[in-house]
């Protein structure tokens, strides 16, 4: 007579509930290693969990460049920077006015500080900067704009995509200080943004903005600069 064996019992795999926060997707592959591993939870789920989680969580985050600021001058002639992301677009403009960057209108910044002697413009008089930006993905449709450190608006550019804004504005001598602005006109996964000071003759026309498609707004700041010039 046989004697039973009683049935070893299958081993019960844990159950992952994964609860993704702000704090926990963004370290996600590296604290859960074993679901990939393992085939617990299928790739495509955990990648949607993953995005889910991230854009919800970026409305709530202030966007900020990387690095969020830098110092342009003779001997720094160029600088660039990172966008971040901005999961919602800013309608806060008119087709041809200036944004609104605050909590409700999401605008990317970076402070950027300009250091020239006190008598550049005499020695450089058709100097300009650029600032030229470019989205991570061509069709996604964002703007440009160049504010002074009290809120007033330089210039702006407005392009539509695959178009790319960029503006032309003339420096002044001494330390000026603005915000450059990277204004998503849809959800924005993205962009880098160049800013180059030319000591060359570009600024013959006044001040410049990039590309025809957008158009640029001028303000009297700008104008005040070039009647000063050309006297």
């Amino acid at each position: 007579m046989s004697s039973l064996v009683p049935a070893r019992p299958r081993p019960v795999r844990p159950a992952f509930r994964l609860q993704l926060t702000v704090a926990s997707a963004g370290d996600l592959l590296v604290r859960y290693p074993m679901i990939l591993r393992t085939g617990i939870l299928p790739m495509r789920h955990l990648l949607l969990r993953l995005a889910a989680a991230c854009l919800m969580a970026a409305p709530l985050l202030a966007p900020a460049a990387t690095p969020d600021s830098g110092t342009l001058s003779e001997s720094v002639p160029d600088l660039s920077y990172s966008a971040d992301v901005q999961a919602l677009p800013n309608a806060s403009a008119p087709a041809s006015g200036a944004y609104k960057c605050d909590a409700t209108n999401p605008c990317d910044e970076f402070a950027l500080t300009v250091e020239l002697p006190a008598d550049y413009i005499e020695t450089y008089p058709d100097a300009t900067i650029t600032v030229a930006a470019a989205a991570t993905v061509d069709a996604t449709d964002i703007d440009l704009q160049v504010s002074d450190d009290k809120g007033n608006v330089v210039v702006v550019q407005r392009d539509n995509p695959p178009d790319q804004p960029s503006v032309t504005f003339f420096p002044a001598g001494g330390t000026q200080h603005f915000i450059v602005q990277v204004v998503p006109g849809t959800p924005n996964p993205g962009a880098s943004v160049t800013i180059h000071l030319n000591p060359g003759d570009a600024a013959k026309s006044g001040v410049l903005a990039g590309g025809a498609a957008g158009g640029a707004l001028l303000l009297p700041l700008l104008a005040g600069a070039l009647l000063r010039r050309r006297r």
